[in-house]
């Protein structure tokens, strides 16, 4: 199997010298991790891989490999940072058409749990009320699957599927104006548009929010705790990125990972997840690892830090 080092450099040729036979290698590539045992969490962390090589050497800025084609075309999957939009790119490098075909992405559900020690729980959040306002949401008054997010003044917002943006609402979440007085016409709404990491400006949901989130991609709290729950698990990097934007988030992430654990392993205090990602024996040892690698991370007060 090739090093990401090898699959970077055959990508990097495949932009720069526009060879067509490279890019049919890392995709062939690709295409033998399953064959060969990969789980969906270890391609994702593969991909992960070399998108980080590939940033760290000035190729493809702004831009992710997601995933690749299943149907044996030497073609990769890729999105734009900020936004949800995919697409597909042929063996030169050149964008091809609109992700419409079936795909190995990256993002897809994960496996069922195997009878490994170190299984993987399988990711069935729980939504609840409680949850969603550890998270920063509310519950609608009016609707019981419609979740509210509250910005750091208290504010609620709704997010609008037509604008893509966030909208002002009351508890019922009946869009209001900067007076918080109930508005039907677009024109006297408050929108605010998302923004995302790379883009937290006053004017942005992102900046607003009470917990931040971890991506761009929050336009529910169960999308928000997903997207941080991935970058618990993904390695020490991406945990400290966590913690250190949204130390709420990564305390919600925390406790949903440990029950999680624990029901994948038959109860409390058997499992943990280290630093790295990797699920190990829940010991006063690795607890003690993990609050000093906390303590060390936080940009907050130590009191912040359960």
């Amino acid at each position: 199997m090739q090093t990401i080092e090898q699959m970077s450099r055959n990508i990097e040729n495949a932009i720069s010298i526009n060879d067509s036979s490279a890019m049919k290698t890392v995709v062939q590539e690709m295409q033998s991790w399953k064959a060969h045992g990969e789980t969906n969490t270890q391609i994702q962390a593969s991909l992960l891989k070399l998108n980080e090589k590939l940033h760290h050497d000035g190729y493809l800025p702004q831009m992710n490999i997601v995933g690749f084609e299943k149907d044996g075309a030497g073609r990769l999957l890729l999105n734009q940072s900020g936004k949800r939009e995919l697409f597909t790119v042929d063996q030169n490098f050149k964008q091809a058409d609109l992700h419409q075909k079936e795909t190995h992405h990256a993002l897809d559900k994960k496996e069922p749990l195997d009878k490994h020690e170190n299984k993987e729980p399988t990711l069935h959040l729980d939504l609840n009320k409680g949850l969603a306002e550890k998270l920063g949401w509310k519950q609608s008054l009016s609707n019981r699957d419609q979740y509210l997010m509250e910005a750091n003044d208290g504010s609620l917002f709704k997010y609008d599927q037509k604008t893509h943006d966030f909208v002002q609402c009351n508890d019922r979440g009946e869009p209001v104006d900067a007076k918080g007085h109930v508005v039907k016409e677009a024109k006297n709404q408050v929108h605010v548009r998302p923004g995302s990491p790379d883009d937290y400006g006053d004017d942005t949901m992102y900046a607003r929010a009470k917990v931040t989130p971890m991506t761009a991609d929050f336009t529910n709290p169960k999308q928000m705790m997903t997207e941080g729950l991935h970058a618990f698990r993904m390695d020490e990097a991406h945990r400290k990125e966590l913690l250190q934007s949204s130390p709420e988030l990564y305390q919600a992430c925390k406790a949903e990972d440990k029950r999680e654990l624990e029901k994948a392993h038959g109860g409390w205090g058997k499992r943990v997840r280290d630093i790295t990602g990797k699920i190990v024996n829940d010991t006063p040892e690795e607890a003690t690892r993990i609050l000093k690698f906390e303590k060390e991370c936080a940009i907050v007060m130590p009191d912040r830090i359960l």
